[in-house]
């Protein structure tokens, strides 16, 4: 039986200099270290997310700050400056994404699809032959024992 289809992860890679991207100092400098701590939460509801993304809405953020722990105005403000100022974000027909953090997934999705693709096709027992030996494979005694 084949694995449930997932479109999320359960980790990402986290850039061992990450704070030190320009656009993320750029952020540290505005928010300190609690922007820099919603980004990073950011990042990790995403790769939960299926396909990377969610509905951006203000009943998300309200959500969403209850469970970074932060003012709804506050992620709201820190959002908008990832999206509008730093190009870090995306918004798309209505979902919040990290186009560069999806990038990160391509090889992940890709392996997925052949692995689904290699059982479909291992499930085709159209082109199989089945038999069963049955009464067939009686041991054969040997000459020299008897």
């Amino acid at each position: 039986m084949a694995r449930p289809k997932k479109d999320n992860a359960e980790y990402f890679s986290h850039d061992a200099d990450m704070r030190n991207d320009t656009k993320i100092r750029a952020l540290r400098r505005k928010f300190g270290l609690e922007g820099y701590a919603i980004w990073c939460m950011l990042l990790e509801y995403l790769t939960h997310c299926d396909f990377f993304e969610f509905e951006y809405s203000e009943l998300n953020i309200e959500l969403l700050s209850g469970d970074f722990d932060v003012e709804p105005e506050l992620l709201k403000e820190v959002m908008e400056y990832l999206i509008n100022k730093l190009g870090l974000m995306q918004v798309e027909n209505g979902n919040l994404m990290c186009l560069e953090h999806i990038k990160r997934f391509d090889a992940l999705l890709s392996k997925r699809k052949r692995q689904r693709n290699e059982v479909i096709a291992d499930d085709n027992t159209h082109s199989k032959v089945k038999y069963s030996k049955g009464e067939e494979s009686k041991v054969k005694e040997n000459p020299f024992t008897s």
